[in-house]
């Protein structure tokens, strides 16, 4: 006999799911920042802007342009049941709840595991070097040796 509603579950695991969905999500947001710094150690300090640039390019191209595409088909595969009016496909009407469930958390899973995997590749070929950049000591010496060779102009408007 069909009944209106959704039917009863004693699903005991539910907190749990949860608690490590959260943890879960915690962590991915925690991300951004490492790779951030890893894509800024990665690349020479006077082409950091152009890292970033590639950075962002290269997420749209492998990440934000095929996973829609990729959860889509997954959705699809997951219906039961389409509908269809004048023998055109429309939107799906029952899905299969615990492979949808299984597919997405696939689907994460292997992106997530990409993801840590480009991390420590990064990281692994990372070629540390010596900073450019003078330090604070080396430019207080520039700076007196300037305010040296500009001594005399400053004197005369002194006086």
């Amino acid at each position: 006999m069909v009944t209106p509603g959704h039917c009863a579950s004693d699903c005991t695991v539910l907190p749990y799911v949860l608690a490590m969905l959260t943890v879960y999500a915690v962590t991915s947001a925690m991300w951004g920042p490492p790779l951030t710094f890893v894509a800024l150690r990665c690349v020479p300090e006077h082409q950091r802007s152009v890292g970033l640039g590639f950075q962002g390019v290269i997420r749209k191209l492998v990440a934000n342009i095929p996973c829609p595409i990729l959860f889509g088909a997954f959705l699809d595969k997951a219906c039961l049941m389409w509908e269809e009016s004048c023998d055109e496909r429309g939107a799906c009407l029952i899905y299969d709840n615990s492979n949808l469930g299984l597919y997405f958390f696939i689907l994460t899973f292997i992106f997530s595991c990409w993801t840590a995997v480009g991390l420590f590749g990064a990281l692994y070929s990372w070629n540390r070097h010596e900073s450019k950049l003078p330090r604070a000591e080396d430019k207080q010496k520039e700076d007196e040796k300037a305010r040296n060779r500009v001594s005399f102009i400053i004197d005369d408007e002194n006086v």
